[in-house]
């Protein structure tokens, strides 16, 4: 019988293996094997606040990992009756549900920060989308808010180490606090890789970095305080600037309000509707954006992102300026900031 002619593998690991790109995970530069890690939080009311368990947010057995990219969908879903009339609609949930992660001793924020400024828009369903089913009197509403965040560069997560999250449903918007539901499910997941054995671990580690501040409805100006600044004695990474706006409305048995990006006016550059406005400058006195701009143009809105390279040193800023034009109140903009900064691994 012909025999086959097989390559031959080794029996221990191949450094050279391990860097292909078919070995190399998502980003081709470390090896190990893909892996996803995932957690799930259900029915989180107004103004509550919820840890995933980081007992399933990590390998099962104690070996280094790396995590890429951060996935977290969110859905309310209502089913009432109102003889087939729609009373309200939760709105604005990428910008209520709020996020705080941790790790040991480092953070990736001083607070939790809306889910819709950790990473850029990319496609025009992933911040709200509304489904309904009329059958008889009862009215189905499904609404959901999806992300994926590549991380600014790898994070190295040493063994036993967990990235934790805590999930935080504000309820300082008045049209989801008159309809008062919870967030049905909030589904969270770490796509990375497992170390590869034999490789030596990193002497420092990159952790994001981001902060947020928002215009809310009723202000017709809002200014930075210390949002923006470099906390740290170090060097602060900025990789982009993130930004999503909202109609809010007060209560409900008003037509649904437009989600990000879905304003009525695509932020008043055409038409005579209210529109935000913003001004950019740092604590150099340079300025970024020298006159006022809406929000769209300065932060792409299709992407609703900015990004750039800039390197803030040890307490300097960025000072943010945002006005409203018009006589409505009701648009909420926010503003994010993303970056990293390297710590040592302890």
């Amino acid at each position: 019988m012909k025999s086959l002619n097989r390559p031959s593998f080794p029996r221990g690991f191949s450094p050279a293996r391990g860097k292909h790109p078919v070995n190399g995970g998502l980003r081709g530069d470390h090896g190990g094997a893909p892996a996803i890690f995932s957690a799930q939080i259900t029915n989180l009311a107004l103004n509550q606040s919820g840890n995933f368990d980081t007992q399933t947010l990590q390998p099962g057995f104690r070996t280094p990992y790396w995590i890429d990219e951060i996935r977290i969908t969110a859905l309310m879903n209502r089913t009432f009756a109102s003889g087939g009339v729609i009373v309200g609609y939760p709105t604005g949930l990428a910008g209520a549900l709020e996020l705080r992660f941790t790790t040991g001793q480092y953070s990736f924020s001083r607070a939790p920060v809306p889910m819709g400024l950790l990473a850029p828009r990319w496609s025009r369903y992933d911040f709200g989308v509304y489904q309904a089913t009329t059958v008889g009197a009862l009215l189905g509403v499904e609404h959901f808010a999806t992300i994926r965040w590549p991380l600014p560069k790898p994070l190295y997560m040493p063994a036993g180490d967990a990235l934790q999250c805590l999930a935080h449903f504000n309820g300082a918007y008045p049209s989801l606090v008159a309809i008062g539901l919870p967030v049905a499910q909030i589904n969270l997941a770490y796509v990375g890789r497992i170390e590869s054995p034999g490789t030596s671990a990193p002497s420092v580690r990159n952790v994001p970095w981001v902060s947020s501040f928002a215009k809310k409805a009723g202000v017709t100006y809002a200014q930075t305080n210390d949002e923006f600044r470099n906390p740290f004695m170090k060097s602060l990474y900025v990789q982009r600037f993130t930004s999503r706006t909202f109609v809010d409305y007060p209560s409900v048995g008003l037509p649904p309000s437009p989600e990000f990006f879905e304003t009525l006016s695509n932020q008043g550059e055409i038409t005579t509707e209210p529109y935000t406005e913003a001004r950019l400058y740092d604590s150099m006195g340079y300025a970024i954006v020298k006159e006022y701009v809406p929000v769209n143009d300065v932060f792409d809105g299709t992407r609703g992102a900015w990004t750039f390279g800039r390197t803030l040193n040890a307490r300097e800023q960025f000072d943010l300026q945002l006005r409203q034009i018009g006589a409505s109140t009701a648009i909420n903009t926010m503003v994010g900031l993303v970056g990293y900064r390297e710590e040592a691994i302890r």
